[in-house]
């Protein structure tokens, strides 16, 4: 292996210069009963309707009652911010044609995860065989 000697202005150039670090964004909601606020577990037909205008970069989290979208690979903060707020203006209400809302919390206060289905899909995966 041959090494590259740098001063240290080249290299403070170089470091200045990389775009080594990105950064992207997820955003979670819970899909609620819009009567109740219960979750309900509705992800898939969520994800089918929100494919077509996010493709991608809407997916499922831990259960089926929880959605996220998610930016790209983004250069810095304010262009994750330009992305998440493009993403978020071509999905407009996606839960209104199921009946659902989507509201973006923390834990729900008036639900137990216990209930909830877990959906087959390879994060749901990899998480339940970490907690073996």
């Amino acid at each position: 292996m041959t090494w590259k000697h740098y001063s240290l202005e080249q290299t403070a150039t170089r470091f200045d210069n990389s775009r080594d670090y990105t950064i992207g964004i997820e955003e979670e909601f819970q899909i609620l009963d819009p009567n109740t606020l219960e979750l309900t577990s509705r992800l898939e037909d969520l994800k089918a309707i929100a494919h077509k205008k996010l493709g991608t970069f809407v997916q499922g989290e831990l259960i089926a009652s929880e959605v996220e979208i998610s930016t790209g690979k983004c250069e810095n903060i304010a262009a994750a911010e330009a992305d998440l707020t493009e993403k978020r203006r071509r999905w407009p209400e996606p839960g209104s044609n199921l009946g659902v809302s989507l509201e973006v919390t923390g834990p729900n206060p008036f639900a137990g995860w216990q209930p909830q289905r877990i959906p087959e899909t390879n994060h749901s995966r990899t998480l339940t065989q970490r907690g073996r």
